[in-house]
Parts: C-alpha cells; structure tokens; sequence
C-alpha cells in the first residue's frame, strides 16, 4: 500500500488517498481505485486539486486512467468535482488495460 501511494503521489505536494480499494477487471485481473485531494505548489502559485484514478499492471506494462479538477482553494475545487463526479467514476471504471 505504501508503494502504491508513493508511486501515485510522487508528483504532488501532498496527496492525500480516500475511497482506496481493489477491483477487479472483466477478466478477473485487479485494479486499484482511488480518489486523491492534492496540492501543487509552484515557485508563487499553489494549486488544489481532486482526482479520481485507475491504475493497474500486467506483467511488464502498466497503466492508468485519471480524472481530475484544479483550483485556486479546497472549496473551489469541491465545487468544480460535484457535477463531474459520476462522470468521472464512470470512466475511471471503464479503463481496460490489454493483457500482454
């Protein structure tokens, strides 16, 4: 769990994982589900976000699907997510990854 969080998180300046969980493909293989609430801090600019994610490896390949919004606070971003969030879920759950 602890690598899946590092690999996933290594690009923002915190990630902070909720919903977190295992799933599995139509063919039976898993994927990892997540939603993570971020912070991208540049030079001046800090940036909030929300993202919904899929990701999952097969054999020598990996991949993943990631939706997500960006803002100026917490509270915009929270906005920005509500009207988009089943959309989001359902193409996070639609992501196939092709056996190798």
């Amino acid at each position: 769990m602890s690598n899946w969080k590092k690999t996933i998180g290594a690009s923002f300046s915190t990630a902070d994982f909720s919903n977190d969980r295992l799933a599995r493909f139509p063919d039976g293989y898993p994927v990892r589900l997540a939603d993570v609430d971020f912070t991208v801090r540049a030079e001046n600019a800090t940036f909030y976000g929300h993202s919904r994610f899929a990701f999952s490896v097969r054999g020598p390949r990996y991949g993943y699907v990631n939706c997500n919004v960006m803002g100026t606070s917490p509270e915009q971003v929270a906005q920005m997510w509500a009207p988009v969030a089943d959309k989001a879920e359902h193409v996070v759950k639609s992501f196939i990854l092709d056996a190798p």
